[in-house]
């Protein structure tokens, strides 16, 4: 168990920021077989023993991502001061406002999202996780966010 255990901590190592997923995949044909049909033993122990190192200190809990989780709530201040203290720290202008196309990276599934996620946040391109298939609303949203994008830029233009 230790020589598999020491094995994961190398391919999340490799490969981090990464999700559990990520790490089960890098690890097919190297440290266990892919599970088939309905069978989900390699990957459980793969979920189980990454909780596990992480619990225990040895595997950093930031090297793993879960993009399957949010929490939905609003931001909230202690007082105005807070509020500016903080805006003036998470400012950042929209460098894609003034460019007559804007750029997407959509992906599958969200274990690659959360490797892509550190490249699209420094360059401010929005990240899309279909999760296997979008869904009719995940699509017409990201659509009218285009399109409020363009009128705005056409708006600019003339």
């Amino acid at each position: 168990m230790e020589a598999l255990r020491a094995a994961i901590c190398e391919l999340a190592e490799a490969a981090h920021p990464c999700s559990v997923r990520h790490v089960y995949y890098l690890g097919i044909g190297l440290l266990w077989d892919k599970d088939t049909g309905h069978s989900r033993r390699n990957y459980s122990v793969v979920v189980r023993e990454v909780g596990f190192l992480r619990e225990t200190g040895r595997l950093p809990w930031e090297w793993i991502t879960d993009g399957t989780r949010m929490i939905r709530q609003e931001t909230q201040y202690d007082s105005l001061d807070d509020a500016m203290h903080h805006n003036t720290q998470s400012y950042r202008r929209n460098l894609w406002a003034s460019q007559a196309r804007r750029v997407e990276v959509w992906c599958e599934s969200d274990s690659v999202g959360g490797v892509l996620l550190p490249v699209t946040s420094a360059w401010g391109v929005g990240l899309y996780s279909c999760r296997g298939q979008s869904s009719k609303t995940f699509v017409y949203e990201a659509v009218q966010q285009g399109s409020v994008n363009l009128t705005a830029l056409s708006r600019n233009r003339w």
